[in-house]
C-alpha cells in the first residue's frame, strides 16, 4: 500500500509549526478525516477551523470570514 499523504509530516504538525512561527496566522485544516474529527468535537492544536472533505462552501466561507475579521472563532464545520 502506498501512502499518498504528506511525507514525514502530518497536518497536525504543520498546523503546530505555523502557530509556532506566527501565532496570529489563522489555520484552516481541510481533511479527509474531518468527519471522524468532527464527531470527537476537538480541534487539533494550532487549528482554528476544521473542515471535512469535501468542504461545504458555506462552511468554508464562514471559516474564511472568521479569519478575516481577526476573531478566529474556533469552529468545526
Amino acid at each position: 500500500m502506498t501512502d499518498l499523504g504528506m511525507p514525514r509530516v502530518d497536518g497536525n504538525a504543520v498546523a503546530t509549526g505555523v502557530k509556532d512561527m506566527s501565532t496570529n496566522t489563522p489555520v484552516i485544516m481541510l481533511t479527509g478525516w474531518g468527519r471522524r474529527m468532527q464527531e470527537d468535537a476537538v480541534l487539533p492544536a494550532g487549528v482554528d477551523h476544521l473542515l471535512g472533505k469535501p468542504a461545504r462552501i458555506a462552511a468554508l466561507r464562514e471559516a474564511l470570514a472568521s479569519c478575516m475579521t481577526g476573531g478566529f472563532k474556533k469552529g468545526i464545520g
